[in-house]
């Protein structure tokens, strides 16, 4: 396993959109650790939340 993600969009007007996403992965930097070590086969867990507007 590389990389998996499952993302989402939601409108809540014609114009705002909400999203998210969360990505599990083995394949980011050892920065995302708490010792900044890399480690191989340790897995991440990413979330993330996002807002659009378009105007």
């Amino acid at each position: 396993m590389e990389r998996i993600g499952l993302s989402i969009q939601k409108s809540l007007t014609s114009a705002i959109y909400v999203g998210g996403e969360i990505e599990i992965s083995r394949s980011f930097s050892g920065a995302w650790s708490k010792n900044k070590v890399f480690t191989e086969d340790e897995i991440f867990i990413l979330p993330t939340l996002g807002l659009k507007w378009s105007l």
